[in-house]
């Protein structure tokens, strides 16, 4: 019932511009010829993809996968107060996405006391207008529940208001995540709202939070505008990779979202408005006993669906059935002449409707399968100008069609940190290596998140006599 929405092939914010090929570059990136296999790396290869699969981690919303890459990042801090502080900020900014306020706060205190030329997170006195300021203000705001977080708060939205980050994705995210952790709902769905429908950003955090925020906002005493929530909050759903059908964690853990909040009904909604594509026993686990959408919900659904793929809904089959019908009860039989005319009546129209509603899941069913189709034949070809992170489903066609499996050799990985976020291949992890443009992929077969991952890195040289090409001649992607 859902209105299909385009997937593309990484679901992340928007990331800076890729970088145009360097003058002694071929016009064509993808011009030379592929290697044949990946070469063997070093513990200096591993350590320079590093921060870019940190920074692919942010751009996804993996927050905890983003903060051990942090953790655990090979050598020495920045040296530059300026750098050193924008790092503490990125590290802090994700405590606050992870509820950990308070080691947000303690992150950029503890370099405030290393460097006296970094300024202290001291509580705000204004309206927070730059966008270090409102970081402090919604770590303040999240982490102390008394005065001091209430004006902390205030401060926050003051600054959403007039501050030069307003118009930014970052405010949607600190004011959406302290909104959150302050139990300030309305503010929080507005905020996520934003960030998907302003921003566009379909990362499956976002995607599920705005769902939910799109169902509390229905007028719940009107069947027509509860469908229309319902079957807004499963597009998004839907546009996340390979669908709602490959992510039924995504559509479970919404519906017990809404579940948390109160809101049974709405995740019995959504997952009505989801049939046929998530089987209702796949994600029913999320919803509270007896919670279930209403007859004129489902029909209001149904009109939807049929609006949305041409079919109409047999609506009139009962009525004309029973008018049929009408003139044979004048006759002696009476009324049980016109209960037995209404009740075939109204076993042909529901006849009718189940067919016209399999006939319409037939087709939408059919239109996603060449969808992906399409998908995954454009994701045959090289993605990795394209594409900082892939998840979901598309990592298993980048993964067979693309990149090559490489090891980490047991004297490499003892020169890396203890934390390496590799698991070996029986665990579901990997390294892989693109044999067009030499970027290193970390891979992750399920996150903390629960969803698959390619992670893209730097480029790696090939060594003499492996045929591939060398960084030099690459362009160094979506972000700096």
């Amino acid at each position: 019932m859902a209105t299909t929405v385009p997937v593309a092939p990484a679901t992340a914010r928007p990331a800076d511009p890729p970088a145009g090929p360097p003058g002694d570059a071929p016009a064509d990136p993808l011009a030379a010829a592929p290697a044949t296999a990946a070469p063997a790396l070093t513990a200096r290869d591993v350590a320079a993809s590093w921060g870019e699969w940190a920074t692919a981690a942010d751009l996804a919303d993996e927050v905890a996968l983003a903060l051990r890459l942090l953790a655990t990042r090979p050598g020495p801090a920045p040296a530059d107060d300026r750098a050193a502080d924008q790092a503490a900020q990125e590290a802090a900014r994700l405590h606050l996405l992870a509820h950990e306020p308070a080691t947000g706060l303690a992150v950029l205190d503890a370099l405030a006391r290393a460097r006296p030329a970094v300024p202290s997170p001291a509580a705000p006195t204004a309206p927070a207008e730059g966008p270090r300021a409102a970081l402090v203000a919604a770590l303040r705001a999240a982490a102390d529940p008394g005065p001091v977080g209430e004006q902390a708060y205030r401060w926050l939205l003051a600054g959403l208001r007039n501050g030069d980050w307003s118009a930014s994705w970052h405010s949607a995210y600190l004011v959406g995540a302290a909104a959150d952790q302050r139990g300030d709902l309305p503010t929080a769905d507005e905020m996520w709202t934003r960030a998907a429908s302003v921003h566009g950003i379909r990362t499956r955090p976002v995607v599920q939070r705005a769902a939910v925020a799109r169902l509390a906002r229905r007028d719940r005493t009107d069947a027509a505008d509860s469908a229309a929530a319902a079957a807004e909050a499963a597009a998004l759903l839907t546009g996340l990779p390979g669908g709602a059908a490959a992510d039924v964690p995504a559509v479970a853990a919404t519906a017990a979202a809404l579940a948390a909040r109160g809101d049974g009904h709405g995740a019995a909604l959504l997952l009505a408005a989801l049939h046929p594509e998530v089987p209702p026993g796949t994600a029913a686990g999320a919803l509270p006993a007896g919670a279930r959408a209403t007859r004129a919900e489902l029909a209001a659904l149904d009109r939807l669906d049929a609006e949305a793929t041409g079919a109409p809904v047999p609506a009139a089959a009962a009525a004309a059935g029973l008018g049929a019908l009408l003139p044979l009860a004048a006759g002696a039989e009476g009324l049980p002449v016109l209960l037995a005319a209404a009740l075939a009546a109204a076993a042909g129209a529901a006849g009718s409707l189940r067919l016209a509603r399999q006939r319409r899941r037939n087709a939408r069913a059919a239109a996603r399968r060449g969808a992906l189709r399409d998908q995954r034949r454009q994701l045959d070809r090289c993605v990795c100008y394209e594409a900082p992170v892939v998840t979901g489903a598309h990592v298993r066609t980048v993964l067979e069609h693309h990149l090559l499996p490489v090891d980490v050799p047991a004297d490499v990985a003892a020169d890396l940190p203890a934390d390496l976020p590799v698991d070996p291949p029986a665990a579901g992890g990997r390294l892989a290596w693109c044999p067009r443009t030499g970027f290193l992929w970390l891979h992750r077969a399920q996150s903390t998140a629960g969803q698959a991952l390619l992670l893209r890195g730097r480029p790696v040289a090939a060594r003499d006599g492996e045929g591939a090409r060398t960084p030099s001649s690459v362009p160094t992607g979506f972000y700096l």
